[in-house]
């Protein structure tokens, strides 16, 4: 069912494969890749709801399995344990999504934290969070640090001195960002 669910979905029919992956997750219910399809698919169905409860579902499966079992060490030797890792990013990063959209911005930077633990080399991860920074100015004290962080990794990435000087001119602190811009002017 859930092999079908795969090949139906990657042919764009949704209301089909949601079909075969609800037939899956009634025979196996703690298959973690059946709960984080539905989720994707609830996604495209336009249910927000539901696909933040199987991504929910799925991150449960993921650390009950993998971190909280007697034989986590065991399964974390499994093929199925690098094939379920690489799914990771994408749940975070799609539930830190819905999350934000809800209005939720602590309950989605936790989210992008506690993925950067399990995932600390994905630079997609860590640009979703300064995303979010920028786009609250409240939370500027906290975000300089991650900023900082980010440029001292990288002096030359343009991209994250443009959206820490936008989160300052939109924080009222537009002096501050003078400087950043003359120095994208200068690398680009």
């Amino acid at each position: 069912a859930y092999n079908e669910g795969v090949t139906v979905f990657n042919e764009a029919e949704y209301a089909t494969s949601l079909r075969y992956f609800d037939m899956a997750n009634q025979l196996v219910p703690d298959h973690f890749l059946t709960n984080r399809m539905l989720g994707s698919n609830y996604l495209l169905e336009g249910d927000t709801v539901k696909c933040a409860e199987y991504l929910n579902n799925a991150l449960g499966i993921f650390k009950q399995r993998y971190e909280d079992d007697k034989l986590a060490e065991v399964n974390k030797a499994l093929e199925d344990y690098e094939r379920d890792k690489s799914q990771l990013s994408y749940i975070y990063q799609q539930l830190a999504v819905i999350y934000q959209a809800s209005g939720e911005t602590r309950k989605a930077l936790d989210m992008l934290t506690t993925a950067a633990e399990i995932l600390p080399d994905d630079a997609s991860i860590k640009r979703q969070e300064l995303a979010i920074y920028q786009q609250n100015p409240d939370l500027l004290a906290e975000a300089e640090e991650k900023f900082k962080s980010a440029m001292e990794n990288d002096p030359d990435d343009v991209t994250v001195k443009l959206a820490y000087a936008a989160l300052l001119v939109k924080a009222e602190q537009a002096e501050r960002a003078i400087p950043l811009y003359e120095e994208v002017y200068k690398i680009d």
